[in-house]
């Protein structure tokens, strides 16, 4: 499965409903690798070109184009990763080297896997390195596009997670972050691309570039494959699709009616 990085604030958003969207540069492609030069086409029949690392031109129709997405298309799953640790004595081990019953804590809120409470926990690690058995967060892709990063709605900015709040405690005027701590925006546009480029300018793909973007849709799922709101009396629980419990630990119904899917 397809692993994804977000930054804490965005898995914090994951968790809590407010991000259903992400937005990421197009410079790779399935099968291709590393392009420059992405952008529609002028060649008949044919909807995009690019340049692969050899200089070589590429044309393809949109649903070739599609199919070479790295991040994967509708139906796939994709892994989140996130800052984690472990139990201070593991420190000097590499993720390769964890057992996976290890206790793991997530940094974005503090939560703790099932055997983690009453640990002391070590050093703070990096998302890039966790491993794939400690992810707890898995989006269901069920769109992906092509667009130019500046034709981004405001409603599409309010789903890529911004964070927003009163503007004004006078007037509660709705105001969305500004994410290099400046005044708070009335636009989710102007919050989104404060966002954007606080990550992605210093790489080169600042939001006055206008860069073609891939754009991911994706819902949530439960760790245990149940969505919200389906009746406790009606859950079906695969049990091959469970964590694995030391003997001593009990998953029981409430705790998958808890479950913030």
């Amino acid at each position: 499965m397809k692993q994804i990085l977000f930054r804490d604030e965005m898995v914090h958003a994951i968790l809590f409903g407010r991000k259903t969207q992400t937005r990421r540069p197009i410079t790779r492609l399935n099968k291709i690798g590393k392009i420059s030069e992405f952008g529609r086409s002028d060649t008949i029949g044919y909807d995009w070109h690019c340049r692969d690392k050899h200089m070589r031109w590429h044309d393809l129709r949109n649903e070739n184009l599609l199919c070479r997405c790295p991040y994967g298309l509708c139906g796939d799953n994709l892994l989140v990763r996130e800052q984690w640790r472990t139990i201070k004595e593991y420190d000097k081990l590499s993720p390769s080297e964890l057992e996976e019953d290890v206790p793991v804590q997530y940094k974005t809120d503090g939560a703790m896997n099932y055997n983690a409470i009453d640990k002391v926990f070590g050093r703070w690690r990096s998302s890039m390195y966790m491993p794939s058995w400690m992810s707890r967060i898995t989006l269901d892709i069920i769109d992906v596009r092509v667009e130019r990063l500046n034709d981004i709605s405001g409603e599409d900015a309010i789903k890529e997670g911004i964070d927003g709040c009163s503007y004004s405690c006078s007037t509660r005027e709705p105001g969305w972050k500004d994410y290099f701590g400046g005044e708070r925006f009335i636009d989710p546009r102007e919050s989104f691309k404060s966002l954007w480029n606080s990550i992605n300018k210093p790489r080169g793909h600042g939001w006055n570039t206008n860069p073609w973007v891939w754009v991911l849709v994706f819902r949530k799922k439960s760790k245990y494959g149940i969505q919200r709101g389906t009746p406790v009396n009606e859950i079906e629980v695969d049990v091959r699709s469970l964590p694995r419990l030391k003997p001593h630990v009990f998953l029981t119904r409430r705790d998958i009616e808890d479950e913030d899917v």
